[in-house]
């Protein structure tokens, strides 16, 4: 006949209790864990922002030798992920395929080799964070301005054109001193920086356009005094990144962080971009 072990149940009873209680603890642990690694802070535009990243974005700044508050970090975040979202509002792709030529061509072409290493080195064996966190940033960055700088049909369109005009018309321009005076005439002789610049490019005694990043040059060689022209300013990069910039919703989730970064931005360009 079954007697019904009435201690025996209560021990088997106390057991589960316990391994319940366990597992709550651990359930706890790996949420305040996680809380602290992976939770969200904000977002911009479609890219979130962890804990973790903040963490890694001060580990970044300790590799460049300088230590910044998690706001501090929060912000230098919050502005590689505005151009992660320009460069998708701008049309520019930005691919896994891309993001990894991206990582080699900064392996191949950096000229701080040891600060890259600690750079990557923040990141232990979580490649994947390296390429999105790092990465990332600099390609869309990167090919924003590539775009923005050399783009003739939209960006640069109406300094582009201009050039042109200033081409086109060049030899009469360049006699009349009343006309040269509104524009931004340059005479650059032998000792000049720009003389340097232009001496290579086997430039002739008639016109053309040189550019670089920032201007258009229209330039040719006048014999036996160096180069002359006149300069057109490309369209302002800063004026075109602060419109894109507030096309971008930046919210911030969390609270306490939320609070410390509007206080740090109080009375700058920032207050009217994050929320």
């Amino acid at each position: 006949m079954y007697v019904y072990n009435i201690k025996k149940e209560v021990q088997i009873i106390r057991h589960s209790i316990i391994k319940f209680q366990l597992w709550i603890f651990i359930g706890i642990i790996m949420a305040l864990f996680s809380g602290c690694s992976r939770g969200i802070v904000g977002k911009v535009g479609d890219e979130t922002i962890t804990k973790r990243d903040i963490i890694y974005t001060q580990n970044i700044e300790k590799a460049y030798e300088d230590t910044i508050k998690e706001e501090e970090a929060l912000l230098i975040y919050i502005q590689k992920l505005l151009d992660v979202e320009i460069a998708k509002d701008i049309g520019i792709s930005l691919s896994d395929a891309q993001i990894q030529k991206e990582s080699s061509r900064i392996d191949t072409e950096t000229k701080a080799p040891k600060l890259l290493a600690r750079i990557k080195k923040c990141f232990g064996r979580r490649k994947n964070d390296y390429l999105r966190v790092f990465v990332k940033p600099v390609l869309a960055r990167r090919l924003i301005e590539e775009k923005f700088f050399y783009d003739t049909l939209s960006y640069q369109k109406y300094t582009y054109n201009k050039a042109k005009e200033i081409e086109k018309n060049f030899n009469t321009l360049i006699r009349n001193k009343k006309v040269r005076d509104t524009l931004q005439y340059f005479l650059a002789k032998k000792k000049d920086h720009l003389y340097g610049f232009f001496h290579p490019l086997n430039i002739t005694s008639h016109p053309q356009i040189v550019k670089d990043k920032m201007t258009y040059y229209i330039v040719h060689k006048r014999k036996n005094m160096g180069y002359e022209g006149f300069i057109v300013q490309k369209a302002d990069f800063n004026e075109f990144y602060e419109k894109e910039m507030q096309k971008i919703p930046v919210v911030i989730k969390n609270k306490q962080m939320r609070e410390r970064l509007l206080m740090k931005i109080r009375g700058t360009k920032w207050e009217k971009i994050i929320k």
